[in-house]
């Protein structure tokens, strides 16, 4: 295809003598005058198809270009090539289109395209879209042998797809802005998910649905805003996550839901949990199973209850100085968990700082099996002592001698089948 201006002239000359393609320039070597520096997406491709089919440059070798702007959408759908691509700073009002593609790597950095659209490609290398601006992307069935980095995306109207992906590495998702939601059910990565320092808001559906993934790595969302109008902010029923769940310092608008899943810890340490299900559950975590611990402290905040029925817990549970609001229905049920370590319903006490426990509502431990003790220590449960308590009907505890330690100032009266000793 010819060249119809002096940008593209510019980008044939380079990428013909295996050089990057720089518009940013004002003057110097492959410099472009300002205003110049207009490509027409088909002339692009077919730019790309050349440099894939040169065998006489080195492979590692990316087709690279920097300021563009281009002209209609870039069609690169199905394309095979066995070099990366890299832009940098280009922008296009059309899409960026490479779905069933075999590419080597692509690298899109503070590029701003209408959507990008990458469903079923394949990637030997990484693919990275940092700092980029989209209205939607759809990388769903994707394949990736490296990394997924989309640091500080920003995705404007619709939702992010990555059902179905596969990933040899992380998914990095840190410090990005999507106002669609992302999915990502039934996905496979080979280390983290990095989404911490986000926000994700959404009216409709989940802000971040991961239900039926498998993480070989964390899942960090630390300090995010994950919020949505209608429905949960965190849907992760059924995923497998090798390492720790992280929503330390996060908020989370709507209701968590982590039923029937595994993880190896959970912290939401400083949490703050906005609303609850129908059900009154803000953080719904039935039938799960937690290698070490469940850690909801330091100033955490859940208006609905938290959900711990048939949960199996390998070692704390740690409720210090947390707040859960479920005013006349419980607050935290806990019913046929088993947790091997101590259960830990009290204040918490950092320096000179105390950080007040209270749960406005009942506690159930019905039939739970409580490996260590559980300290109940100057909590207030319930709003008046008459209408609210902690329920042991049927607990078990390995240790006989000392199922509950509790304080005499806690606001709280406890229901309870079977002998217990209260050391105060």
């Amino acid at each position: 295809m010819k060249a119809e201006n002096s940008a593209e002239e510019q980008l044939d000359s380079c990428w013909a003598a295996g050089r990057a393609c720089n518009f940013d320039r004002a003057a110097g070597e492959d410099g472009a005058a300002e205003g110049q520096s207009s490509v027409r997406a088909d002339f692009l491709r077919a730019m790309i198809l050349r440099h894939f089919a040169d065998s006489s440059s080195d492979t590692a070798v990316a087709a690279t270009m920097t300021g563009a702007s281009i002209s209609g959408p870039l069609n690169l759908n199905g394309v095979v090539g066995k070099k990366p691509i890299a832009l940098k700073q280009c922008n296009s009002s059309l899409n960026f289109e490479a779905s069933d593609s075999k590419l080597a790597a692509l690298l899109l950095e503070e590029c701003s395209f209408f959507g990008l659209l990458l469903r079923g490609a394949s990637i030997d290398g990484n693919l990275i879209a940092r700092k980029c601006t989209f209205q939607w992307i759809d990388l769903t069935g994707a394949v990736v042998a490296g990394d997924i980095d989309l640091t500080e995306v920003q995705v404007e109207r619709g939702p992010m797809l990555a059902d179905r992906v596969r990933c040899t590495g992380a998914f990095f998702l840190s410090k990005a802005k999507l106002s669609g939601g992302v999915s990502f059910r039934n996905a496979r990565l080979g280390s983290s998910f990095e989404c911490d320092r986000s926000t994700l808001r959404v009216d409709a559906i989940p802000a971040l649905d991961m239900r039926g993934s498998r993480i070989e790595g964390e899942v960090n969302l630390s300090r995010s805003e994950l919020a949505s109008a209608q429905t949960h902010a965190l849907r992760a029923v059924g995923v497998n996550v090798v390492g720790m769940l992280s929503g330390t310092d996060a908020t989370f608008i709507g209701p968590i839901t982590l039923a029937d899943s595994q993880f190896a810890l959970l912290q939401f340490a400083g949490a703050k949990i906005a609303r609850a299900d129908g059900r009154g559950r803000a953080l719904e975590a039935h039938n799960i199973t937690v290698g070490m611990h469940v850690i909801v402290r330091e100033g955490a905040e859940l208006d609905g209850a938290l959900w711990l029925n048939h949960a199996n817990i390998g070692g704390n549970l740690d409720l210090s100085g947390c707040t859960i609001r479920n005013p006349g229905k419980r607050a935290l049920s806990a019913d046929l968990a088993k947790i091997k370590g101590d259960v830990f319903l009290r204040n918490q006490q950092e320096g000179e700082t105390r950080i007040a426990a209270k749960l406005i509502g009942s506690v159930s431990l019905t039939s739970a099996d409580i490996g260590g003790s559980l300290f109940v220590d100057q909590v207030i449960i319930g709003e008046e002592a008459a209408n609210t308590y902690i329920n042991f009907n049927r607990l078990k505890n390995s240790r006989s001698n000392e199922v509950c330690r509790c304080d005499p100032y806690g606001l709280y009266r406890i229901a309870c089948e079977q002998p217990h000793r209260h050391a105060g």
